[in-house]
């Protein structure tokens, strides 16, 4: 699982998540309100495992649990648009809309 699907399954519905990924003082993300303790220890579980397989079949059994409960409906997305120059290459746009300029580069 992409690190940003992770990302987005920890800001929108976890909120016992591991405290490794909220600093010191902050409130835990869970933009959802959503309150499922079998969720929220897989997803734990997940985030503390070194193994890939194993951290990618608790990230499925999570989206599997959330399918299944279906907390949170998004009634509308936006269109993102990046204007890009034709001399310009490599421009990556991840699904959060996120512009990564690190593999660009302009033709010469």
């Amino acid at each position: 699982m992409a690190g940003s699907t992770r990302t987005a399954i920890r800001t929108i519905f976890c909120t016992r998540c591991s405290t490794l990924t909220t600093p010191p003082g902050r409130v835990r993300p869970n933009i959802a309100f959503y309150n499922s303790g079998w969720f929220h220890d897989v997803i734990g579980v997940a985030q503390r495992t070194t193994d890939r397989t194993e951290r990618e079949r608790l990230y499925s059994q999570a989206q599997a649990i959330l399918a299944a409960d279906v907390p949170w409906v998004p009634l509308a997305h936006s269109k993102v648009v990046f204007a890009v120059r034709n001399t310009i290459s490599g421009l990556v746009v991840q699904p959060s809309a996120i512009g990564l300029y690190r593999w660009a580069e302009r033709a010469r």
